[in-house]
């Protein structure tokens, strides 16, 4: 099953900079990385953070080791069956959204980005345990 991994931050950090951290040191591990985001307007501001990061994101998962999408869901679906199998082998997707992506299990590894103060945890934390995934929380603060 694939393994579940929740980083829940602190009010004061900031998400986007985490998580273009976090895709930058996956990719170190030469893992393929999507990116499921709930709006453009946050599409575009992880793209510019991982612009920052001298990596060069790729908005299609046909073309690139990241695939930064504003609805992975329908960008997965809409894939060759032969890029798929190239794109989730050693492969995490990142839910960068408040609503939970129920594909996930094509990929090797599942990561959500969420509040700590979030008021889904519990919720969210009950379904994965409810279909035997096992989740490792991970509380991210202020450096």
């Amino acid at each position: 099953m694939t393994p579940v991994t929740r980083y829940l931050l602190a009010d004061d950090v900031d998400a986007t900079a985490f998580s273009a951290r976090l895709i930058r040191k996956v990719r170190a591990l030469n893992f393929s990385v999507v990116v499921h985001c709930e709006t453009a307007e946050k599409q575009t501001a992880l793209i510019q953070q991982l612009n920052k990061h001298d990596l060069e994101p790729q908005l299609q998962p046909q073309s690139g080791a990241i695939a930064v999408c504003e609805d992975a869901a329908q960008a997965l679906a809409s894939t060759s069956n032969s890029t798929m199998l190239k794109l989730v082998r050693n492969s995490l997707l990142i839910n960068f959204s408040d609503k939970p992506i129920t594909a996930f299990s094509r990929f090797e590894r599942y990561a959500e980005i969420a509040s700590a103060s979030g008021t889904t945890l519990e919720t969210r934390a009950q379904w994965f345990s409810d279909r035997g995934y096992t989740i490792e929380d991970h509380p991210i603060f202020q450096d």
